[in-house]
């Protein structure tokens, strides 16, 4: 169940594809979860209409919208349970998006139980998006349970949690079980990431 006990809530900003490695596919056909998701990619709406009906589908620029308006709406609860910003850093987009929950929806009491926030520094850093993500996200109580997940290339994003909305023994025993497993990643000396399924 979500954070207030009944099916869960969640906000998914960069969908792509409605299934094929969907994070939250899984929590809305397999658990009855809710939520709201965003891509800009307009070939999906009928593909989300058909495959992710509890969802409600937003086909424009996650940079551009209001959240709160949206999110008020939806009838999301202030304490939802899962956020994914999976935008482009090279674009900016990314940091854009992170700023403006920043500015217009941290400060009206959501908070998020847990986020996934692509950084993709492996890609690209133009934006200094992992350093100033991790500054925001601190600001707001944040605790980084894993950073630095790598896929393919290399290490592109971190996990977090909002420690009111779940257990610290469950974060403390995250980060203890992942903490072995983390390796120097050897095309950017000093990071240690780990592999995403090793997660």
């Amino acid at each position: 169940g979500g954070a207030g006990g009944s099916a869960g809530f969640y906000v998914e900003l960069g969908a792509s594809h409605p299934f094929a490695s969907s994070n939250c596919y899984a929590l809305e056909v397999g658990l009855g979860w809710r939520g709201l998701l965003v891509e800009l990619d307009s070939r999906f709406a009928p593909m989300y209409r058909e495959q992710r009906p509890r969802a409600h589908a937003v086909i424009g620029d996650a940079t551009t919208l209001n959240y709160p308006e949206l999110l008020g709406a939806l009838r999301a609860p202030k304490d939802i349970d899962y956020l994914q910003i999976d935008l482009d850093e090279e674009n900016g987009s990314t940091m854009a998006v992170l700023e403006n929950f920043d500015r217009s929806v941290f400060p009206l009491g959501y908070r998020f139980a847990a986020v996934t926030f692509e950084h993709d520094v492996y890609i690209s850093n133009v934006y200094d998006t992992r350093k100033r993500s991790r500054e925001i996200f601190a600001k707001h109580g944040y605790i980084r349970a894993v950073s630095d997940v790598a896929w393919r290339g290399g290490p592109f994003e971190d996990w977090y949690v909002h420690p009111e909305l779940v257990s610290r023994e469950a974060v403390e025993a995250l980060i203890a079980l992942n903490h072995f497993r983390r390796r120097e990643h050897p095309a950017y000396p000093g990071v240690q990431s780990i592999l995403y399924k090793n997660v």
